[in-house]
């Protein structure tokens, strides 16, 4: 019997439960070794309907995966911001996963993230990737049109949270997913199901208190679990086209 389902439908609504599970328990009061942070006790995920998705494709000039919808018409995200402590003592809020309805300013903000923080290291910090594209041009002009050449070839990549984006190319049979900040791209899934395992894996109760040699605690996850934890398979993201040079 498998604890993860392999199917994926399957997966986002036992992704729901366990999670929704994991937060509905008080860290105050809970036995667990494991608990979530008290902002986020008691969270639940609010799904979109499937005229608020295709309003949002209007609305951003986007086409979500088929994948992407799935997700968000059963997660998509919670109902509350998360909370980091700031440098100055107070909290700072920002979006768990994008709520494609209310973001409309982080959402405008990411979707030209990629180009906007990549052409801005090529340009002011010299950063060119000469095995993928040849020798870097001598003059800032020659340098942004070459590279926006080459970037009219890159898929488009739609925003997840923070710095995640999905490549969203309907001819791939996977469709990864990857964290880029500038010219620092690191794959993050190869496709949606790895992506959200990984990413919410400290959202789920699936972990145990274990001491190293010396004595100090870690945890570790439970029995049965560590299979669906594999190191990621950069080999499968070989055709994916443009965003492949940057993978290392």
């Amino acid at each position: 019997m498998e604890l993860i389902p392999n199917d994926y439908i399957e997966f986002l609504y036992w992704l729901k439960t366990e999670t929704e599970s994991f937060w509905s328990k008080k860290p105050k009061d809970s036995a667990n070794e494991y608990i979530c942070n008290e902002w986020m006790y008691d969270a639940k995920w609010i799904g979109m309907t499937e005229n608020e998705i295709e309003t949002v494709q209007d609305k951003y000039s986007i086409v979500f995966t088929p994948e992407h919808k799935d997700f968000l018409r059963i997660l998509h995200t919670i109902d509350r911001k998360t909370r980091r402590p700031s440098q100055v003592g107070e909290y700072v809020e920002r979006p768990f996963f994008l709520n494609w309805l209310t973001d409309d300013l982080e959402i405008k903000n990411k979707i030209n993230f990629p180009y906007n923080t990549i052409i801005k290291e090529a340009m002011t910090f010299g950063y060119w990737l000469e095995n993928s594209w040849g020798p870097k041009p001598e003059t800032l002009d020659e340098r942004e049109r070459q590279f926006n050449e080459r970037y009219k070839t890159a898929p488009e990549l739609v925003p997840i949270r923070g710095h995640r984006f999905q490549v969203a190319d309907m001819s791939l049979e996977k469709r990864p997913i990857l964290s880029v900040l500038g010219f620092d791209i690191v794959l993050y899934g190869v496709d949606f199901r790895d992506f959200l395992l990984h990413e919410l894996a400290d959202e789920l109760d699936i972990y145990h208190i274990e001491y190293d040699e010396d004595g100090e605690p870690y945890w570790n996850v439970n029995e049965g679990y560590e299979r669906y934890f594999n190191v990621f398979d950069k080999e499968k993201i070989k055709s994916v086209p443009f965003w492949r040079d940057f993978i290392r």
